[in-house]
């Protein structure tokens, strides 16, 4: 539903995302992971804010974010950290 992919094709060039928003979002159905999120290596990402995201009956909820069936983050620097992402805190 919401896939955020920050790539760096050439393995030099790098790329840069500071703050993400996601708002009012609604889908009946959702296949595969609500949220995804890939930063490749060279890239960097800031904050990333979800306010009011539904799929089905579910919502996105600040306790989704431990949990690997709702969002997927895959982090080649390894140094972006969960307390980027900010769930229901500008609604």
């Amino acid at each position: 539903m919401i896939s955020i992919y920050l790539n760096d094709a050439t393995g030099f060039e790098g790329g840069q995302a500071r703050n993400l928003y996601f708002k009012n979002i609604s889908s009946q159905k959702c296949y595969g992971l609500p949220v995804r999120i890939y930063i490749s290596r060279n890239c960097s990402l800031g904050k990333v804010h979800l306010d009011n995201i539904t799929y089905g009956n579910k919502t996105i909820a600040p306790e989704s974010v431990n949990n690997s069936n709702v969002i997927s983050i895959n982090d080649a620097n390894n140094n972006w950290s969960l307390s980027n992402l900010k769930i229901n805190t500008l609604v």
